[in-house]
């Protein structure tokens, strides 16, 4: 029996197509899973959503945490320019000395002028050492100077007569005080108190017991004059004791500004209640 040869199978045939397609599934799955491996790890996950959010509730400042020690305040800062001031230079024991322009008032009972401020003014000088922090010594020197004119009154007569000259009346002051500085950073205030002379030199005389002139009886003379061996009235030396109030601001390691109050009591006139004020814009050097 003869061998039937099969003839080439159509590929258009329904046989052949089941074939064809389960190769190209299998090209694109391949393609897809490649695709997907090179895409996936750069591809986000998306957060999976809380099942139960917790309500966002105001809080109340009073709930919040205490500030944190010293009080809430601000930390130290190397930076900050007062530390110069406030760590070492202004606690160490120094030298202080001061000049200062003064403005000066009078109002002492000089002969032939009426009791009325008599103000002018001048320059002062102090030194100040500490002793025992914050006590300390200063010594202080001062020279002022005032305008006084022509006083006149009338006699029994009504004519005009003069009782006192022009001039200028001169006081030049020295003493030494015990003080008290409180450092408070960059400023400094200073109260002081303590004792002196003064010398004080009025216009020449026109009457007995002005400067010059014969003294009165029983040896008085003006405001600042005394009796010489020779019954004539000199300049003498007047003693005091003063007191004052100053405020100075550190403006460098060695420099200062400020200004100052004080006020002497004659000793000689105590029932008078003299009264000599001087007010001053200090300049300091500290080493």
């Amino acid at each position: 029996m003869g061998r039937v040869a099969a003839e080439p199978r159509d590929p258009a045939l329904p046989a052949a197509r089941p074939r064809v397609a389960t190769r190209r599934r299998r090209w694109l799955a391949a393609a897809a899973l490649g695709l997907g491996a090179g895409l996936g790890p750069t591809l986000p996950l998306a957060a999976a959503p809380d099942p139960d959010p917790a309500p966002t509730i105001p809080r109340d400042p009073n709930e919040a945490p205490p500030l944190p020690p010293p009080g809430g305040q601000p930390p130290p800062d190397a930076l900050r320019r007062d530390l110069d001031h406030t760590s070492g230079a202004s606690s160490r024991r120094r030298v202080w000395l001061t000049a200062a322009p003064v403005y000066a008032s009078f109002r002492l009972p000089f002969l032939g002028r009426p009791s009325v401020p008599v103000r002018g003014g001048g320059f002062a000088l102090s030194a100040q050492v500490p002793v025992w922090r914050p006590f300390g010594l200063r010594v202080l020197a001062s020279h002022t100077m005032h305008a006084a004119f022509d006083q006149y009154t009338r006699n029994d007569d009504e004519a005009l007569v003069q009782t006192a000259a022009r001039g200028m009346v001169q006081a030049t002051h020295a003493g030494l005080s015990a003080t008290y500085t409180m450092d408070i950073g960059r400023v400094l205030t200073t109260l002081d108190a303590g004792a002196g002379g003064m010398f004080i030199r009025t216009p020449d005389a026109i009457q007995d017991g002005q400067l010059g002139a014969t003294c009165r009886p029983e040896g008085v003379c003006d405001t600042g004059l005394t009796c010489s061996a020779q019954n004539v009235c000199r300049v003498g030396l007047t003693p005091h004791v003063h007191g004052g109030f100053a405020v100075d601001v550190l403006v460098g390691d060695h420099f200062s500004v400020g200004g100052e109050l004080r006020y002497y009591a004659l000793l000689r006139t105590p029932t008078n209640y003299p009264v000599y004020l001087v007010a001053a814009l200090r300049a300091g050097l500290r080493f």
